[in-house]
């Protein structure tokens, strides 16, 4: 809806004007109105219309001279004159302050509704190119910054843009300040789905609003991985960095109802150094993973990293026995120390806890794989569970993370050694039933299996009744039995088609199983 703003002296003629015509079914609402000149130019000092509708003779200032001040004070709004003199002096007085009509009383339906129309079309018209314009200087702006601020544009270049593009730059001192909304990806893409494009777009215009009622010279732009980045200049009169982001965090949580982490750089006393502000400020957002989210982040706030160690170890016997002995309590206690010695130490670095987190993970999978497990069953794949870990912001979130995949893998051994037996078993028997015919041996079969041959002879025998062996014969000679009856092949080369060398052998083995020796079978 486009906002009128009603100037009249008289009520009578404001509550007319406000009934003449259907005025939200043309677009628009009735936002203020004023009984004089002053009063009017008060509002449009505070608010925002796209429509003045004012009549002339007005006590204390006319219409005229209001509009003589909207125009020095280069407010922009749309104007029409409602008057009740024919005066061709009026007409002219008024069209050098570009009016767009002059109309009047009383004011018929018809023709205010015409005008009103004809200049809705005229104001979207001015708002959609005004939109381009702003949006195309936004463009030009936030390539220009990133190129200065990674360091691919002289400062010679990037000055001579700047002046082209009219850009008002900070005095130095100045710093960076870097936004980031708590909601976005820990990696960036280029493009971004269109809610998360306009909750940005809201957050740059909520910091605009915000450093224009402060009355300081900044620069706001876009980095190419959707931070919201603002350059300020530190003066006596300019409010202090940290209390400047806070403010900035504040309003954006109230008004776009989204939380924020800002960090700040130091300050830098040349456009030189603008390189070196901007990447600080990037760096220490990655502290969120430590210091959590929605927060302000300066280099003061954090604990010194010089004096922390190279490596933080930890007992991996012990780690390791909790693992195999299904022990989540304990696990969780040892992993948790492990945690604390970094917070300890101060060493808080994101892809230090990340190393250290991997490294617990390796060692618990390689427990898996000691146990012939199949990590593919317990996780969708290591490579995006490996992602999913690295994808997370905080030290408290990386270390629950990481506690429900290790007992992930407690769960999984335990179920595989419950189930295993069997399991192992069947795999076999399938084995042995497809390739009879080899020189199966235990020992080839506990290498392909993963599995002590000599436990898997006592397994076999446990969960068959059966020696493997015997149960070995007794497949060979059922096959040869089958080959007797079905088919005329030699009985020697039966023999040797079920897996025995010796024919001999064979027939002492078949006889065992049958009461009779092969040849006997066909007579």
């Amino acid at each position: 809806m486009l906002k009128v703003l009603i100037v009249d002296d008289e009520e009578i003629i404001r509550e007319g004007l406000k009934r003449i015509v259907d005025w939200t079914s043309l677009g628009y609402t009735v936002a203020g109105e004023a009984s004089s000149g002053l009063e009017a130019l008060n509002l449009l000092q505070h608010e925002y219309f796209h429509v003045m509708v004012t009549d002339i003779t007005m006590p204390r200032m006319d219409g005229l001279e209001l509009i003589r001040r909207i125009r020095q004070k280069q407010i922009s709004i749309k104007i029409i004159i409602l008057s009740g003199y024919n005066d061709f002096r009026f007409v002219k007085e008024a069209m050098k302050f570009s009016v767009e009509d002059y109309l009047l009383k009383p004011v018929e339906e018809t023709e205010l509704t015409y005008n009103l129309h004809s200049l809705k079309e005229t104001i979207n018209s001015e708002l959609e190119t005004n939109h381009l314009e702003k949006e195309n200087m936004y463009i030009l702006t936030n390539k220009l910054m990133n190129r200065i601020a990674t360091r691919t544009l002289s400062l010679i270049d990037f000055k001579n843009r700047a002046d082209f593009l009219e850009l008002k730059l900070p005095e130095a001192p100045f710093y960076v300040g870097a936004i980031e909304l708590d909601s976005m990806n820990n990696y960036y893409s280029e493009t971004l789905d269109a809610d998360v494009r306009l909750n940005v777009y809201a957050c740059k215009n909520i910091v605009e609003e915000l450093l224009r009622n402060y009355g300081l010279t900044c620069i706001l732009f876009e980095d190419e991985n959707h931070r919201i980045i603002y350059l300020c200049g530190e003066t006596n009169f300019s409010p202090h960095p940290r209390e400047l982001a806070e403010n900035i965090r504040c309003s954006i949580v109230q008004y776009a109802k989204e939380p924020v982490t800002i960090s700040i750089s130091a300050a830098v006393h040349s456009f030189s150094a603008l390189h070196e502000a901007y990447f600080e400020a990037v760096r220490l957002l990655e502290y969120t993973f430590f210091m959590g989210k929605s927060t302000v982040i300066t280099k003061e706030l954090l604990p010194s990293l010089d004096q922390a160690p190279n490596q933080i170890k930890y007992d991996r016997s012990a780690y390791a026995k909790a693992i195999r002995n299904g022990n989540s309590t304990e696990l969780t206690i040892l992993v948790r120390k492990i945690f604390g010695e970094v917070a300890l130490t101060c060493h808080h670095s994101k892809v230090y806890v990340q190393t250290i987190s991997l490294e617990l993970l390796i060692q618990a999978f390689d427990i898996v794989k000691e146990a012939n497990g199949d990590l593919s069953a317990l996780f969708d794949g290591t490579e995006s569970m490996y992602r999913q870990l690295l994808s997370i912001k905080s030290m408290e979130g990386t270390f629950e993370h990481l506690i429900e995949i290790l007992n992930a893998v407690i769960s999984y051994l335990t179920r595989l050694r419950s189930s295993r037996p069997n399991k192992i078993i069947e795999h076999i028997l399938a084995y042995i039933e497809q390739y009879y015919s080899h020189d199966l041996k235990l020992i080839e079969l506990g290498e392909l299996f993963y599995i002590n041959p000599s436990y898997l002879g006592k397994l076999f025998k446990k969960e068959t009744n059966i020696s493997f062996k015997d149960f070995l014969n007794q497949v060979r000679v059922t096959k040869a039995m089958e080959m007797l009856i079905e088919s005329t092949e030699k009985v020697y080369l039966i023999s040797e088609a079920v897996g025995y060398r010796d024919y001999n052998y064979f027939c002492r083995i078949f006889k065992k199983h049958f009461g009779v020796i092969p040849s006997d079978v066909r007579n």
